[in-house]
């Protein structure tokens, strides 16, 4: 019960959040922003579907993968149009992060179509499975499985690493830098890795880690706080970053400006 009243309120923040974005459709951080909620909102609904929705249990796990490998690269993508002074747009640097979905999407689809005693047999029989749709689903996950945890480390690190120099350009712009370093979307990164991390302890050793305090409860808890802390902070955040970086290169622009007008009167004068 407390799990399902955790999810539900961290469900409605995001909705909530979600509905207040189509009123601020002007912000390229729109997409991202949007699609982060949304995964945070399937993912929130997990308790309540497997306890007021058994029968669409299947078909909700067999989605989580591909909303785990459209969450990475959205929470990346989002960092960016904080920390640009171009309004974001589809390119080819935006498509290469989208690789992997489609691998989750046929993972998705294997698990989902999976006979019902088949996909018991994956994810609850204690014994070695012995089907053989079973056995290439549960390889098909574990190598996913890996692969995520990969991208999950390569994109924090990628994430702090642009947070640092986001902060070196506000360095020549701002002598008080309070409020505009943007903190939250570095501990927002940290609580995804901590949820990651304390997801899997639950699942591997739930037994033996209840002896000190850990719960599955403990995962739904740091998802209502993600959920919070880029809601509390996220859109709002889009419009006043565009306008520090506007400031940040505009006086680069106008050197840039300068320079090329003093070139084109250099060549006119040789003519």
């Amino acid at each position: 019960m407390f799990d399902l009243v955790i999810t539900s309120m961290a469900a409605a923040i995001a909705i909530f959040s979600l509905s207040l974005l189509l009123k601020q459709n002007t912000s390229s951080a729109i997409v991202p922003f949007s699609t982060i909620m949304i995964c945070l909102t399937i993912l929130s609904l997990g308790p309540a579907v497997f306890a007021l929705l058994p029968s669409f249990e299947q078909l909700y796990i067999a989605f989580l993968p591909t909303i785990f490998f459209v969450f990475l690269p959205s929470v990346w993508l989002y960092q960016q149009t904080l920390m640009s002074s171009d309004p974001w747009h589809w390119n080819k640097s935006t498509i290469k992060h989208l690789v992997s979905v489609p691998f989750a999407m046929g993972l998705s689809l294997l698990l989902c179509t999976m006979p019902s005693e088949s996909f018991q047999q994956m994810l609850y029989a204690e014994e070695m499975v012995s089907q053989p749709v079973a056995y290439a689903a549960s390889l098909f996950f574990f190598f996913m499985f890996i692969v995520w945890c990969l991208l999950s480390f390569c994109y924090t690190l990628a994430m702090i690493k642009r947070t640092i120099s986001y902060r070196r350009e506000l360095k020549t712009v701002f002598s008080d830098q309070q409020g505009k370093t943007m903190g939250w979307l570095n501990l927002f990164s940290y609580l995804v890795l901590l949820s990651w991390i304390y997801a899997l302890a639950v699942l591997l050793f739930e037994e033996r880690l209840q002896a000190f305090g850990i719960f599955q409860s403990g995962v739904f808890i740091l998802l209502l706080l993600m959920v919070w802390l880029i809601a509390a902070n996220g859109l709002s955040q889009a419009l006043a970053s565009r306008t520090l970086l506007i400031l940040i290169c505009q006086p680069i622009n106008q050197i840039q400006y300068r320079y090329q007008n003093l070139k084109k009167r250099v060549i006119n004068a040789q003519h």
